[in-house]
């Protein structure tokens, strides 16, 4: 009896932290951003904003040096925000698009105000300079401001559950499917969404695409065909 006891307590603890909520506390100390190598430049006029959310259990099955403590060993993440990205409509690769337009420093306190959702100081840095620099936003605390906006307004749908319902056929077209619905206040579109996957065929980012007055719009990048089967990392 006390090992079925101990089975049963093992079993719920168990699946209490496969289904453990989000958490985010920040460190005491907040180290300063420092101005990284910029690698093109392109200053052309953007025609539309990518909000690019990646999906953080892949990224942390991926990474595992001392910088990504903070988003993989002491938080637990599932949507997170890469960044809001200028983009132009022929673009071939990434310096196509517009790209470090300026470079500046952003604030500590507009990193502590935004680490929550940019989970890395790196990042936060890297993303102003090589996206933010060539927004209509003249500063950090404004573009992450839009960022932090543009977060609050979407419903991030259940990506775990999703994919204990649909098993080994889950596909990158139920992922956008589920995001379109849960944004339905948004009006979404299948267009306005695009799921990426990584290697393995594992679920690691999605984008959704914005006017530059930012009401949604299609998506002009290459796209993960929507029959494509995909994994979820936990």
């Amino acid at each position: 009896m006390k090992k079925f006891l101990s089975a049963i307590l093992i079993a719920i603890f168990c699946f209490t932290l496969a289904h453990a909520q989000e958490t985010c506390q920040l460190p005491p100390s907040i180290p300063k951003a420092s101005l990284q190598k910029v690698d093109c430049k392109n200053s052309s006029t953007p025609d539309y904003y990518a909000l690019a959310l990646s999906w953080s259990p892949h990224y942390c099955a991926t990474h595992h040096g001392a910088a990504d403590r903070f988003q993989c060993r002491d938080n637990r993440f599932d949507f997170v925000v890469h960044g809001l990205w200028a983009q132009e409509n022929d673009a071939r690769d990434k310096c196509d698009h517009p790209r470090n337009c300026g470079k500046s420093l952003v604030d500590k306190a507009t990193i502590r105000e935004t680490l929550c959702i940019v989970p890395s100081v790196h990042l936060i840095q890297g993303e102003w300079q090589k996206h933010g620099t060539c927004t209509s936003f003249k500063t950090p605390r404004a573009y992450f401001g839009k960022i932090r906006e543009l977060w609050g307004q979407l419903t991030k749908p259940d990506i775990r559950k999703l994919a204990d319902e649909k098993g080994k056929a889950l596909t990158a077209g139920d992922i956008a499917t589920a995001f379109v619905e849960a944004n339905a206040a948004q009006q979404l579109s299948e267009q306005s969404v695009v799921v990426r996957v990584g290697s393995g065929n594992s679920f690691s980012e999605l984008l959704v695409c914005y006017d530059l007055d930012f009401r949604p719009t299609a998506c002009r990048v290459g796209r993960t065909p929507s029959t494509q089967k995909i994994r979820v990392a936990r």
